[in-house]
């Protein structure tokens, strides 16, 4: 856990739900810091292209949904972040940066609807 770029948050005080959201909620609600930034167009072609085919995340997309729920922290007062404060952020990716922009390429080609499922980590300290 202390290897995580979320290993500063405390464990015991996190709640967790599983949830089941449309692909574009996730879109407009979920934040992804790390492991963007999301090209839809350059997404597609890197997640399903090369001489072995698409690689195991698009494989399952390919076929409805992830077949891991997208981690999402759900956060009180925002983010602190590279850019500063985004204090309108409710929701981040703390594991699942694949799974996310491989949605933002599915979404952009009419695909990848949903519903998908997500654990939804909740925290009452301020990340």
């Amino acid at each position: 856990w202390h290897h995580s770029y979320m290993g500063f948050l405390e464990l015991a005080p996190l709640t967790w739900r599983l949830a089941r959201w449309p692909g574009d909620k996730i879109l407009a609600d979920v934040h992804l810091e790390f492991g963007g930034p999301m090209d839809a167009e350059h997404d597609f072609k890197a997640f399903n292209g090369g001489r072995a085919g698409p690689i195991p995340t698009a494989q399952a997309m390919n076929t409805g949904t992830w077949d891991m729920p997208l981690l999402a922290l759900e956060t009180p007062n925002g983010i602190l972040c590279h850019q500063g404060e985004i204090a309108e952020v409710r929701y981040v990716v703390a594991e699942g940066s694949k799974r996310m922009r491989y949605l933002n390429a599915l979404l952009a080609r009419g695909e990848g609807k949903g519903p998908h499922d997500l654990f939804v980590l909740s925290t009452p300290q301020a990340v």
